[in-house]
């Protein structure tokens, strides 16, 4: 029995970091035909769903990992990475030709920018009777997955929650910005939803600038998801959490020092979920996450 399975994607990362990779007014400033020469690389793992794996595995869960992995050249890296990390990859799926591979400039400040390709189609879990043997868990994480669409995700988080399987999920940018209708039929089916504040915004149709984050805004927009436990990561403004008719504030934790900010949203939900998991305290999931992420924020690489 899995204390967590989560369920998305992974893929390979390559980090770049130098001094020639020009970098001004909050942007890589690179030339059309120049040529770059890094003084750091890292390659590692990436994807929400693994990411999220490998932190709550380091935190303690039996974790498994259920993505999508290429049948291609980076199948043995990923495979071996993997393994390295003891992570539980059976329940993975091989595709032939689907890549999930970002190339990371990495800035001086920590803030990075990446170039993603991912294959348009994505084999998945595509019915209820090859989801069946995800069922050994007590909860599931569903990361981003931006090919699907929400009818399809709400069904999935559906059937584990038919299940009594705790629900863990957040949505990406253009899942909340498609309709509301939608955004209910996925929402009806997620237990704890973690996602950016920025992200909120865009799915109550009203500007960042104008939220009263220290409110109870879960009445104020969801008041219809009475259930529902609502976690809002907000960057140097720590994290803000919604539940039980009350608001906390987790204030962030800032690393020694910032080396790099890939994958700090999902370590916070790693150290939520492994927290949250063992003792349903959501102000201590949230302090838990906000230590996690300090931690990645400090080292090259999403986990």
């Amino acid at each position: 029995m899995y204390d967590l399975i989560s369920m998305g994607t992974v893929a390979v990362d390559l980090y770049f970091k130098g001094d020639s990779l020009t970098f001004e007014d909050d942007r890589f400033q690179l030339a059309i035909g120049g040529k770059y020469f890094a003084d750091t690389f890292y390659e590692g793992l990436g994807g929400g769903a693994t990411n999220v794996a490998i932190g709550a595995k380091k935190q303690g869960l039996h974790v498994g990992l259920a993505a999508t992995i290429g049948d291609n050249v980076f199948r043995k890296v990923i495979s071996h990475k993997l393994s390295e990390l003891q992570l539980k990859h059976d329940l993975c799926i091989y595709q032939e030709d689907y890549y999930n591979i970002s190339a990371v400039l990495v800035a001086p400040t920590g803030d990075r920018s990446i170039i993603n390709y991912r294959s348009r189609r994505q084999a998945f879990y595509d019915d209820e009777g090859s989801m069946d043997e995800l069922l050994k868990t007590r909860s599931i994480y569903l990361a981003n997955l931006p090919n699907f669409s929400l009818e399809r995700k709400a069904n999935m988080l559906k059937f584990f929650k038919d299940h009594k399987i705790t629900t863990y999920s957040n949505l990406g940018v253009a899942d909340c910005r498609k309709s509301f209708a939608d955004i209910r039929h996925f929402l009806r089916s997620v237990d704890v939803l973690i996602i950016n504040a920025h992200e909120f915004s865009e799915m109550v149709r009203t500007p960042y600038e104008r939220i009263d984050y220290s409110d109870y805004v879960k009445d104020t927009y969801l008041g219809e998801f009475e259930n529902l436990v609502l976690i809002l990561t907000d960057g140097k403004n720590g994290s803000y959490g919604y539940y039980d008719g009350k608001v906390h504030h987790q204030k962030a934790i800032e690393p020694k020092e910032v080396v790099d900010a890939t994958g700090a949203g999902d370590a916070f939900t790693a150290g939520f979920i492994a927290t949250y998991n063992q003792t349903r305290d959501a102000a201590a999931a949230m302090a838990a996450g906000a230590e996690y992420a300090a931690k990645i924020i400090g080292v090259v690489g999403s986990n």
